[in-house]
């Protein structure tokens, strides 16, 4: 049998990462200093466990970029920093001013895997977090939590190293309560069995986060329509560390083939478009309509259709039709000129499209 090229971390190698520096970390007994962990802002692999990580020590995770990194926050004498990724992704000017270890591996499952052990060598861990190796959006989720995060396949597969690493981490996993962020596209149900994990998953990313963050009793919420993954990831830290959660969530508009550009500072705009959309999808269907619906709404893995012509016009131009909202393959709703909806529609759209 071929030797298994993948080795996890052992206590003698931890204690080696720990060494490699010359301001030697000092443990969390000796010192009533703060715990700060550091990030590429170019690396989505190790943005997705270090955010977890800073909201144990309840600091907030610092995003660097250019070899540079914000020290606002932090007391040099006092204070301890954790290095999350390899010297590839993250080297630093000036980082030997400060007491540092850096958590790094030969990938990012492997670096995940040092992240957790190292997690578990300072407090107890009971819940772990795993997602895919290649689907960020999951980590942002459960970045809202400070359970540690395991990046893990997608799927079991015919190669030995990879096989056998998955039997080494299912292993090393076996005595924690495991949850499977992310539907079976990201983690199969043949893996989930081999971790003995459970799933939360809902039909897109923010069903999942919805789903994920019920588990969580936070009464606050932020709310992220970005979809720069750093960017999510310093707001999850952010709700984390004001005790609430965050829920991402998604608005676009796509007139023919083209997105529009849309000032997404227009919060309570957009969500009364949602709201409204929502309501409209309650409503009694009229079949299909043969219309040229050119408009593309995106909600949250949802999306509408509706004819421009509705919106774009002044309300007595002889050109402005009744607005068709199509929710489905099959199911448009005509909505009729000159009511509460109509006008709403209207309103809301030449506002966020700035259309005069």
């Amino acid at each position: 049998m071929k030797k298994n090229k993948f080795k996890f971390f052992t206590l003698v190698s931890f204690i080696s990462i720990l060494s490699l520096n010359s301001n030697m970390f000092i443990s969390h007994a000796d010192t009533q200093g703060k715990t700060h962990v550091i990030v590429s802002s170019d690396s989505e692999a190790d943005m997705m466990v270090a955010s977890p990580l800073s909201n144990h020590f309840n600091t907030k995770v610092i995003l660097s970029s250019d070899n540079d990194f914000d020290s606002t926050d932090i007391d040099i004498k006092n204070d301890k920093i954790i290095l999350i990724g390899g010297e590839d992704t993250l080297k630093l000017n000036s980082i030997d001013s400060y007491k540092y270890i850096r958590l790094s591996g030969k990938d990012r499952y492997e670096t995940s895997m040092n992240v957790f052990e190292y997690r578990k060598s300072i407090d107890k861990v009971n819940t772990i977090n795993i997602v895919s190796g290649k689907k960020a959006a999951d980590a942002v989720t459960a970045a809202n939590s400070s359970d540690p995060v395991v990046l893990t396949y997608e799927d079991l597969c015919e190669c030995i190293d990879i096989t056998n690493w998955i039997n080494n981490q299912a292993k090393t996993l076996k005595n924690y309560n495991k949850r499977v962020i992310g539907g079976e596209k990201t983690i199969s149900n043949e893996l989930l069995k081999v971790l003995d994990a459970t799933r939360i998953a809902g039909n897109n990313r923010y069903e999942t986060n919805k789903k994920f963050i019920e588990t969580l009793n936070k009464k606050e919420h932020l709310e992220s329509f970005d979809s720069v993954f750093s960017e999510n990831i310093r707001l999850a830290n952010k709700a984390y560390l004001e005790g609430k959660a965050l829920y991402i969530k998604d608005f676009r508009i796509k007139q023919n083939n083209d997105f529009l550009e849309i000032d997404k500072s227009e919060i309570e705009t957009i969500k009364n478009i949602s709201s409204l959309f929502h309501e409209i999808s309650q409503m009694e269907s009229n079949g299909l309509v043969d219309y040229n619906l050119d408009t593309s709404v995106y909600i949250d893995g949802q999306v509408y259709k509706i004819n421009s012509d509705s919106y774009k016009y002044s309300e007595n131009n002889p050109k402005r039709n009744n607005p068709i909202i199509r929710i489905s393959k099959n199911q448009d709703i005509i909505i009729k000129k000159d009511s509460d909806i109509d006008r709403k529609i209207g309103t809301l759209f030449k506002h966020l499209l700035n259309i005069k």
